[in-house]
Parts: structure tokens; sequence; C-alpha cells
């Protein structure tokens, strides 16, 4: 069994069969230290793997026997470009298993174990390509945080046109100035109920509350394939989603596009998200902080496989006057080519928010395969209290 819905360095109640089993491989470039916690319900062996591919040749550097109930935790080298976890059931049962992982360049985040994994001044990395929606919604009882993956993936690049990271081509704003009903829809008829792609979703979106104030909700929703269906929520943003049913596919068949309603009769719709088909996860770089929050990222991770040459924009917009500031600017190439730029940056909530955009500046040879991505760890801290 493969557990390639569950592909996350950290994962919480993954379910493990009796047998054998594995994750998907996430990438681990630039660290040189996987920091993890494992706690199963039931027995098992968990291998650590490292590998040069993602669905490639893993090879185990690190052997640990886990029993039930009883947290384990080591510190182990990175011995490759992408780390995966083997696990072996040999109980006759089903049970799960959790684990909280933090990728660091020394054995400094090693004390995972205390409740406060995650300080404002923290200067380890949690990274991976895919995320969590409930694992990643923990802490804000520890110091008022709340820490987020931003997820950047530009794909099937062919000219030199400025794109989101979320849609080809698409320049729209992602945040609307008022709330809209929320609408999801997929190029494919087999994203709907009783068909073989995505079926239902849950997700993230920000909204204005009775005050006027940004408030932030989590919801679930049905896939209707090509017909737009209502979410029976309204808000101005959706900040993240994640297909949690599907039939025989395994994932989304058709890209799915996120988008409130801004006209009626006719209607119209405005794009807010985007999910490529296959992935299972909206894919968009953006940070939205709401009422007394700040966003604040010292981090941003960027790389890719292409033949490309381009700019990577990471840009603060003001909501109620709609102006732009560039905070960084790099130029990039995608021949396999993983970058880690230190920054400090702080978007103040309710006043800014913030995207990620990709400007290919040359034009790929016919044919080639061009993925890139962009990946920042937020951390959403509460400044209520501060003083």
């Amino acid at each position: 069994m493969n557990l390639s819905q569950a592909s996350n360095i950290s994962f919480r109640n993954l379910p493990l069969v009796n047998g054998v089993s594995n994750t998907t491989g996430e990438q681990c470039l630039g660290f040189s230290i996987l920091n993890v916690s494992l706690l199963p319900s039931i027995d098992c062996i968990c291998e650590i793997q490292f590998g040069p591919l993602s669905l490639g040749t893993f090879t185990t550097f690190y052997k640990l026997e886990l029993n039930s109930n009883t947290e384990k935790y080591n510190a182990c080298s990175v011995r490759g470009r992408y780390v995966r976890f083997k696990f072996t059931n040999s109980t006759g049962s089903d049970g799960t298993i959790t684990s909280n992982c933090i990728l660091t360049m020394d054995s400094g985040g090693t004390n995972i174990h205390n409740s406060n994994i995650v300080k404002s001044d923290y200067s380890s990395v949690l990274t991976r390509e895919h995320s969590d929606l409930m694992s990643d919604m923990i802490n804000r009882e520890y110091e008022g945080i709340l820490v987020k993956d931003l997820n950047g993936i530009v794909s099937g690049v062919t000219n030199t046109n400025k794109r989101n990271f979320w849609n080809l081509d698409n320049k729209e704003d992602p945040v609307l100035s008022t709330n809209n009903t929320l609408f999801v829809v997929s190029d494919s008829n087999d994203d709907r109920s009783g068909q073989i792609g995505a079926r239902t979703i849950t997700f993230e979106y920000v909204y204005l509350d009775a005050d006027g104030n940004l408030a932030r909700g989590l919801a679930s929703g049905l896939v209707n394939g090509t017909t737009p269906q209502t979410l029976n929520v309204s808000g101005i943003a959706i900040t993240h989603v994640e297909v949690t049913s599907t039939g025989s596919n395994g994932s989304n068949v058709g890209n799915l596009t996120f988008s409130g309603r801004i006209g009626v009769a006719p209607p119209s719709y405005q794009a807010l998200n985007y999910m490529p088909i296959d992935l299972n996860m909206s894919k968009f770089f953006i940070g939205v902080p709401i009422k007394n929050e700040n966003l604040i990222i010292k981090e941003i991770n960027y790389g890719g496989t292409s033949q490309i040459i381009g700019k990577i924009r990471i840009t603060k917009v003001t909501r109620s006057s709609n102006i732009r500031k560039v905070l960084l600017e790099e130029v990039v190439d995608g021949n396999n080519h993983y970058s880690k730029v230190e920054c400090s940056i702080r978007i103040e909530g309710e006043i800014e928010y913030l995207i990620g955009e990709f400007l290919s500046t040359t034009t790929p040879p016919g044919g080639s395969v061009n993925h890139f991505h962009l990946t920042a760890r937020g951390i959403f801290k509460d400044m209520s209290n501060s003083t």
C-alpha cells in the first residue's frame, strides 16, 4: 500500500495497515538534519529512507523499532534529495501513526518533544511539498502561533508570459473586496459524485465578519464536474483546499478552480485559487492574515525541474488601495536548481496580504517538461496580547 494521499513529512493519525506500507518521497534539499518524533498506536518498525527521486528507488539509512502508544525521537542526517518512511506492521491488526518532523541545518531542533515546537524566533524550517490542513493548525495555544505552508507550483510553461503560481496566464486579484458566494468547478466531469475523480473537498477561506473584520473559516463542499457548485459559504479569499474523498482515481481528474461569484445574471466568477490535475491540494502561494494577526516569513525556498530561466516575485498587496510592493525578486533557473533565501517579511493582518508570482524570461524548448515550486513557512502570530 502506497500512502500517497498522506505524502507529508509530518502527518497525523496516518492509517497503518497490517503489512508493509510507505509514504511518498518528500523533498529535503538544503537541509542537513531531519528531527523526527513518531507515535504509533501499535507495535511496528519504521525505516527512514532517502533517495534521488520522489518516486524512485529509496535506501534505508535508519531503522527504528516502535512500541504502541510510546513516542520515539530521533535526529537523522539527511542522506538524499528525498525522504520517505517505510512501515512494517506485523501485528495482524490495523493501527495509526502520527509524526512531527523539523528539517534543520544543524541539530539545534532535536527537542521537538517540547510542547512549544514553534517559537516566534525559531529559525528552523518545516518544509514539505504537501501540507495537511489539520496538522498545520498546531500550537495556537502556545504563544498564539499558527504555522502554515505557503506553497506555489507552476507547470506547463510554454512562453514568456507572466503567471501566478496557480493558473497559467491568470492575472486576476485573488482577494475580493467584499464577501461573495464561493464556488468550485472542474474541467472534467469525472470530478463529481459517483465518478472516479474528486468528490468532496475541505477548504480554508477568509471572510468579512459582521463587524467588517477579517476572519478565517474551515468548511467542506461537493464537486459537481464542469457545473459550478456552490460551497454554501461567502468570503473574500480561498487560501487552502484539499480533496477529502475520491473515486477509483484517488485524486482530482481535472483542474479544479475555486472562485467567488461576482455577478448573478448572467453569472460571472472571479478565480481565487486553483488545484492542478492529480495533486489533491491547492497550490497557490498566498498568505492572508486576519484581524489581530501578523504573518511572519523568515525563509523562502524555490526550485524546479525545467528548461526555463525566469524570476520569482514575492509581492505585498495593500487591501484598501490594491497598491503592490515587490518585497523579493530573484532570477532563477529551473534546471534542478533549488535555493533558500533568508528574509524578514511581516504582513499586517487586515491591512495587507502576500502573493507569489512567476515570470518566465525565456521560451523553453518544445516538448520540455517544466515545473517550478515556491515554498515558505508562514508563522501567523496573534498580536492581540502583544505589548
